[in-house]
């Protein structure tokens, strides 16, 4: 999710990708084995140490990292994942905190891929 500003940024669909007012990205680019594009906010992005190592914030183009080994549907799962900790990676008491979800014939591939990845 993002707020859109005409003036102070480049757009991809109705995603703001750089900021031009700072020239640093709000985005990154996670393309998968099958080729499927995945453009996730780069705060939510770092919480994978994989991704946080390849990343350069300041660079002003958008930064594709590739996972050659990771389907689509697998990677999706990582990143629905990835949201739901930044979602509740503060949350003072755990017990408030709702199950993770994963359909389970995708659960053991995005395990995999979340030992993979060092989530």
């Amino acid at each position: 999710m993002c707020i859109r500003d005409s003036i102070n940024a480049e757009y991809m669909g109705n995603f703001l990708l750089i900021d031009m007012a700072t020239g640093r990205n709000t985005f990154i680019r996670l393309v998968s084995g099958d080729d499927k594009e995945f453009f996730v906010e780069m705060r939510i992005a770092a919480l994978c140490d994989t991704v946080l190592k390849q990343m350069n914030t300041s660079a002003s183009d958008i930064q594709t990292v590739r996972f050659g080994t990771i389907s689509g549907e697998t990677l999706e799962g990582v990143i629905q994942y990835l949201h739901y900790k930044a979602k509740y990676m503060d949350e003072p008491n755990y017990q408030t905190i709702p199950e993770f979800y994963i359909e389970p014939r995708l659960s053991l591939d995005v395990l995999k891929a979340a030992i993979h990845l060092k989530l």
